[in-house]
């Protein structure tokens, strides 16, 4: 082989390499945008679950692609850094997110918890006592009045007791008397 077909397999490898970066690069940044700005904790952590196997994968990929340029040609510093660290920091960065999210350490940061307990409990007394006041059963107000059957049932023993008195044959100061109690009674 020549050094000039020797130049070109060495800078379409190291092209290769750069353009799967850049796309490890982008699909980490939209994964991580999406598990940040999801409002549910397990969307977060489905996010961040499938992030972490596609970065690691593609962190593969690129490590595998950036070992194959270094035989060509021999390591350079910023191919170590963008060929090796920037995917594995990535990807272990991912990783532990997941763990950490998995078990609540991120809560307070991305979703929101404006509810405390204290205040969580004061709601639950509120709403306990709304529904006791709208199941008691409403007061009658009307002391002045008194209810229809009544009134019914008072106006006819008022009545019978009328007539029973009228044919007794009683006088009539006892019959007053008796009228005025009668009328004491349906007040």
């Amino acid at each position: 082989m020549s050094s000039k077909e020797n130049n070109q397999e060495q800078s379409s490898s190291e092209n290769l390499l750069y353009q799967r970066l850049i796309l490890f690069l982008i699909v980490f940044s939209i994964l991580v945008l999406g598990a940040v700005n999801t409002q549910r904790k397990i969307l977060f952590l489905s996010i961040l679950a499938l992030g972490v196997i596609i970065s690691w994968v593609l962190t593969l990929i690129i490590i595998r692609t950036a070992k194959s340029v270094d035989k060509k040609s021999g390591g350079k510093l910023i191919r170590l850094l963008l060929g090796y660290l920037v995917p594995i920091f990535c990807s272990l960065l991912l990783t532990m997110t997941l763990v950490v999210g998995s078990f609540g350490f991120v809560d307070p940061y991305l979703f929101n918890v404006d509810v405390k307990p204290v205040q969580l409990e004061n709601k639950v007394d509120e709403i306990k006592n709304a529904i006791k006041n709208q199941l008691k059963p409403k007061e009658t107000t009307t002391k002045n009045f008194k209810s229809i059957d009544s009134v019914i049932n008072n106006d006819s023993l008022t009545r019978a007791r009328e007539k029973n008195l009228l044919r007794s044959g009683t006088n009539k100061k006892n019959d007053s008397k008796y009228f005025k109690s009668i009328d004491k009674v349906v007040r």
